[in-house]
């Protein structure tokens, strides 16, 4: 199986997939560094799926950090890496207590 991925990505299918992967992140300041810092361990649906509050991001960079072995950003990259994250996939409370995410609503 290892060898068929590998033959996989090396025929460019691979590539294609990354590519639209990244294609599905909105434009702005901060995307770049996202992709760079997050995509070298996952798939950016990952990311782009979680819904969590500029706090909830922050722990989870930490989390990353010690747990990981993700680098730790400076100050600066860590606060890209939260406007970007933040903005684009944040959670949006209702009065319900449920949140709207961009892939749909989650209650609890």
């Amino acid at each position: 199986m290892l060898i068929g991925l590998a033959l996989a990505i090396l025929s460019g299918w691979g590539s294609a997939v990354w590519a639209q992967d990244f294609q599905s992140l909105p434009p702005g300041p901060g995307r770049d560094e996202t992709i760079a810092w997050c995509s070298g361990c996952h798939s950016m649906a990952l990311v782009t799926q979680q819904g969590m509050s500029r706090s909830r991001w922050d722990d989870t960079i930490t989390w990353m950090v010690e747990n990981q072995n993700m680098p730790e950003p400076t100050e600066e990259e860590r606060k890209v890496l939260l406007d970007y994250l933040a903005s684009h996939f944040g959670e949006a409370k209702s009065g319900d207590g449920c949140i709207e995410t961009p892939w749909g609503r989650r209650c609890p």
